[in-house]
């Protein structure tokens, strides 16, 4: 007795999610760096009815996330203290990503964790 396949018709959310992003988004941005680079994130901040750029400038410690949904986090030191921020790609707060340096050393891991003093 032979058994038959059964075709699914209908598609994933998740595929329906990436569509809808892909519609609202308004341009890709291409990633230009990797982990372990120093890199300087021109961040635009609101404040009541002005904007500002702030810039953020440290390492890439890990960058994670779906093709369309890129995040990655950055830290810096100040001060003795460490600062971590996680920025989305594609968001519009975010203006741009500039590439400073590569790392002194390459580095062999996806995500850069023992960076972090503990």
């Amino acid at each position: 007795m032979r058994t038959m396949k059964t075709v699914r018709l209908v598609k994933k959310p998740d595929k329906i999610l990436r569509e809808i992003h892909k519609s609202y988004l308004p341009s890709q941005k291409e990633i230009n760096f990797k982990v372990g680079d120093i890199v300087r994130v021109h961040q635009k901040i609101v404040e009541g009815d002005k904007s500002r750029i702030q810039v953020f400038e440290g390492n890439v410690i890990e960058i994670h996330g779906p093709k369309e949904n890129v995040f990655f986090t950055v830290r810096k030191e100040v001060q003795g203290t460490g600062v971590e921020k996680t920025f989305r790609l594609n968001s519009p707060n975010v203006e741009k990503v500039e590439f400073v340096r590569n790392p002194l050393k390459k580095p062999r891991r996806k995500k850069l964790f023992y960076l972090r003093p503990e």
